[in-house]
């Protein structure tokens, strides 16, 4: 049987070990993905740590009425890049807000690959002006497991 954090340590599991994840991050930074399973609010991950990736169990329902039960995870990220690009507008795109986006669809593709657990609902968001030159983006996904 599973439980909340077995399916969070999983996770931070499949993302650590993901070549595509791998990939992207020495393409876009040169650098290896960083993963952390909880977070130290007084010693939170640095823009050195960027690309990171923050994996969180959050909370689960189990009553003897609900099988199988819910759990909610979330899934925090960080890139940092403070270049700009002009686009075919002349709209100056910041380059750090687009990687963080494509960073958590890719993070997103490998989660969903878990075939042990039952996606209910995905809240995807971006944080663009909160933490500059870094671009946080969170994921808070809710699954049924047995």
């Amino acid at each position: 049987m599973d439980n909340l954090g077995a399916i969070a340590s999983r996770w931070a599991t499949m993302l650590a070990t993901s070549t595509t994840l791998a990939a992207w991050c020495d393409e876009k930074y040169g650098s290896e993905l960083t993963i952390f399973l909880g977070l130290n609010l007084k010693k939170p991950p640095t823009e050195d740590d960027c690309p990171c990736v923050v994996v969180l169990p959050e909370s689960t329902q189990m009553t003897d009425e609900t099988w199988p039960n819910d759990a909610t995870i979330s899934i925090l990220w960080s890139v940092s890049n403070s270049e700009t690009e002009e686009d075919d507008d002349g709209v100056q795109v910041m380059t750090g807000l687009v990687e963080s986006e494509e960073f958590g669809r890719e993070i997103w593709d490998v989660i969903y690959t878990d075939t042990t657990v039952t996606p209910q609902t995905v809240s995807f968001e971006l944080d663009p002006a909160g933490s500059f030159p870094q671009f946080p983006g969170s994921m808070e996904i809710t699954v049924k497991y047995k």
